[in-house]
């Protein structure tokens, strides 16, 4: 969170700076690679931090409690600066290339007047939004392979698709969207009882006036608060699905409780991919 806040403040004073030196301003292709910038830095800093958070539940995934590192986090995020970093660059110039393309689409079709070009650009919005959706997708559990195995980005991506031709495509889209559903629902609760509760003390402090002024600030203080858990939330999440798919042994062996809870819940719902999942460990 703050490394992203830190990447938009350098960027915004990199476009000041460019304003002031070019006095025709900037042609298309600096612009659009400026853009590109802009949404790649965001990216990466988003995905460090799914790195790190997978490696560091990765690393308790495959070692018993009595082996754990005080440090996996501190560990997990060296490896996502450094020997993972080449990879967490190219999946987010992917998602970032898309996304300014997308940019540059909504900005002409708000200076068109052409009803012909406004359909075209419209269908081909619609259509980079879905493969960006898709991107994303595959990205945030090929990152988790990069994380745990230490993959390069095209064999992680390779890696996903094998998981889900084992797993299913829509099995895992519709786990996503439950946890997706659960986790807004839950983050919309702490911005309200934020809100609820600067309204409070606003009230007893100032009078109305101060009151909305404090419920405002709660509403996006408690959103900012409960987005980072939910990114984290996410991120477990997404390790707990790939590790259990490829290495339901080591939980087993490692944290027999969590395994049993896992395995009973999974079964219940997908008794046919558990089965050929966790065959030889059941056995």
């Amino acid at each position: 969170m703050i490394a992203s806040v830190v990447w938009v403040i350098v960027w915004v004073l990199a476009l000041v700076g460019i304003d002031r030196v070019s006095s025709n301003g900037l042609s298309f292709l600096p612009g659009f690679g400026l853009l590109v910038s802009f949404y790649w830095g965001g990216m990466v800093c988003k995905n460090v931090s799914h790195v790190t958070i997978s490696g560091a539940v990765g690393s308790w995934w495959f070692h018993p409690p009595d082996q754990q590192d005080s440090s996996t986090v501190c560990h997990a995020f060296t490896r996502a600066t450094t020997s993972s970093f080449g990879s967490i660059a190219f999946g987010s110039l992917l998602v970032a290339i898309l996304e300014a393309i997308r940019a540059v689409l909504q900005s002409m079709m708000r200076q068109s007047r052409n009803p012909l070009m406004l359909c075209i650009m419209c269908c081909t919005q619609c259509l980079l939004r879905y493969v960006e959706m898709v991107l994303r997708f595959i990205n945030r559990y090929a990152f988790v392979y990069v994380a745990i195995y230490g993959d390069d980005f095209v064999t992680a991506g390779r890696k996903v698709k094998e998981m889900f031709e084992a797993r299913g495509f829509w099995v895992t889209v519709v786990n996503d969207i439950v946890l997706d559903r659960c986790l807004s629902l839950g983050l919309a609760a702490i911005a309200l009882l934020s809100g609820v509760a600067g309204y409070g003390m606003g009230m007893a402090v100032g009078g109305s006036s101060a009151a909305v002024t404090l419920a405002v600030f709660g509403v996006l203080i408690g959103l900012l608060m409960a987005s980072v858990t939910v990114g984290a939330v996410e991120s477990a999440v997404a390790c707990v699905y790939v590790a259990f798919g490829e290495e339901p042994g080591a939980l087993r062996e490692n944290h027999p409780g969590e395994f049993e809870l896992l395995y009973s819940g999974w079964n219940h719902l997908y008794p046919q991919i558990v089965y050929g999942m966790c065959t030889g460990v059941m056995a």
